[in-house]
């Protein structure tokens, strides 16, 4: 398998260019608003073979959002109803966007309700504009960023989710001072390719589909990076890494180096800087 990994260490950054500087304060505030909703989703998600019984219908996908009623943080997940549409059939709720409070199986299925169903409709409104194809036909994870004042529009992000693969044949790890057999395993991660849609506040129209990368990229890495590593990405069709590059790096714990039209900028650990200017 080909190794896509340099290994070279991290260099001292450099002063962000003033015209680029409003654009990456808005990718770091964006890449920290993805990074809670991925957070406690993926919380909920943890407990949720709790609550579900044989029988229940495939999930379609989820909402997480902050509410009136749920200020730290609410996700329904929504499955299909026998009659047509769509309903809610588990809720779950946070405290400090991180820890799960609780999570519940609804007895009486129930509609969206308030802003649940239109950022339910802004996530399906953007799907329709995105063939699969533009996100290398990696599997989909929408991500709706709460509203934006003041007129409560919507960022979203159609996030290709890594691929997993572990083979059968194990190797040989060093660990410790004594070795030990592992499952070898790789993961398919897109490292380019990634949008962002701005979407009306009633959920039903793309106001903007700005370009923060490049054609599709998509990698096959060890699952296992050392410290140091540095997974090498080249897109000169942009002039900074993206938000949804920075939330990989953070929730995988990987480092980035990307070669843009301006520089080169490296994301550790979903942290951002520019280390050479073009």
């Amino acid at each position: 398998m080909l190794c896509l990994v340099s290994c070279a260490h991290s260099r001292r950054s450099v002063a962000i260019p003033a015209d680029l500087e409003s654009e990456v304060e808005r990718i770091k505030r964006n890449a920290a608003r993805l990074l809670a909703i991925e957070r406690f989703s993926a919380t909920s998600v943890r407990y949720l073979r709790n609550v579900r019984r044989p029988g229940d219908p495939p999930i379609l996908g989820m909402v997480a959002l902050r509410t009136s009623w749920a200020q730290a943080g609410s996700v329904v997940f929504v499955v299909k109803r026998p009659a047509g549409g769509v309903q809610v059939l588990y809720e779950a709720r946070v405290e400090a966007m991180k820890n799960l409070a609780w999570i519940r199986r609804l007895n009486d299925p129930r509609p969206l309700v308030g802003e649940e169903e239109e950022v339910w409709r802004a996530r399906e409104t953007v799907l329709a504009e995105l063939p699969e194809s533009r996100c290398c036909g990696a599997e989909l994870d929408v991500l709706v960023l709460p509203r934006e004042p003041p007129d409560g529009s919507f960022d979203v992000y159609p996030m290709p989710a890594p691929r997993v693969k572990v083979r059968q044949e194990f190797i040989m790890v060093r660990r410790s001072g004594h070795d030990e057999s592992s499952p070898q395993a790789s993961m398919e991660l897109v490292v380019a390719g990634q949008h962002r849609f701005h979407v009306s506040a009633d959920g039903r129209t793309v106001l903007e589909h700005p370009p923060i990368s490049g054609a599709c990229q998509a990698r096959t890495l060890d699952k296992v990076l050392g410290e140091g590593d540095f997974i090498d990405v080249t897109d000169k069709e942009v002039d900074l890494p993206n938000e949804a590059q920075l939330l990989d790096s953070a929730v995988l714990g990987w480092s980035f180096r990307l070669v843009t039209r301006r520089g080169v900028w490296e994301i550790v650990n979903g942290y951002l800087s520019l280390v050479e200017t073009r």
